[in-house]
């Protein structure tokens, strides 16, 4: 088993040395990655911002975006961003998507709630062709950077139920099962339907299950 921490982006008062100095002794310790959510309405700092700062200054742990809000952004921008991170990184990203759950962070960006799953099924694969290096339109030029993993990071789902494990099973590389009080019984359901449903999409490798808890 593999451990990884999350950075304090929700803490107030947080400055640039304690940011910089948990992503070094995250680097130099025995853990596996570093991550950080994404919020926009209560006090957190920006995940896109902190996570290349990591980058930055670490050589060593992957860096997992967890997770990007992918239906509350535009899937090319997202495509970019992530490539741009991981070319920073040097192939060290491993990025997990969702939908959420926080209504209010969408409406304060202007986007739409609504529909919100099936958008993200068709901004994978938007983001998918935008790493191929597929423009995004005939007569435009394809969008840079191409990323440092071959085809892009591996790309994991914060899925909970039942049918979005089954929906996302068909593309994703793995599961993201958040399990807020780290129950094991709870993070065992997940991966456990994670099996099932690749299994079931007759998928020939087998999903990449990561959990996590505060």
């Amino acid at each position: 088993m593999k451990v990884g921490i999350c950075l304090p982006y929700m803490k107030p008062g947080i400055d640039r040395k304690t940011i910089l100095d948990w992503c070094r002794a995250i680097d130099q310790g025995p853990f596996h990655s570093l991550s950080c959510g994404e919020r926009i309405t209560g006090y957190t700092y920006e995940m896109r911002v902190l996570l290349s700062a990591a980058a930055a200054v670490t050589e060593r742990v992957r860096i997992s975006p967890s997770l990007y809000v992918l239906p509350m952004t535009d899937a090319v921008r997202a495509a970019k961003e992530i490539a741009t991170l991981d070319v920073l990184s040097e192939g060290r990203v491993t990025v997990i998507v969702g939908v959420g759950g926080r209504e209010k962070d969408y409406y304060a960006v202007g986007a739409n709630f609504k529909n919100r799953f099936k958008r993200m099924d068709e901004q994978i694969e938007i983001m998918k062709r935008t790493w191929a290096g597929i423009a995004p339109f005939e007569g435009a030029d394809p969008v840079g950077p191409h990323p440092y993993q071959d085809g892009g990071p591996p790309i994991l789902v914060g899925a909970m139920g039942p049918k979005s494990i089954e929906r996302v099973s068909k593309w994703a590389d793995g599961l993201y099962g958040f399990a807020m009080n780290g129950e094991k019984e709870l993070s065992q359901y997940f991966f456990d339907s994670a099996d099932r449903a690749w299994q079931k999409s007759g998928r020939d490798t087998k999903p990449y299950k990561m959990g996590g808890f505060w």
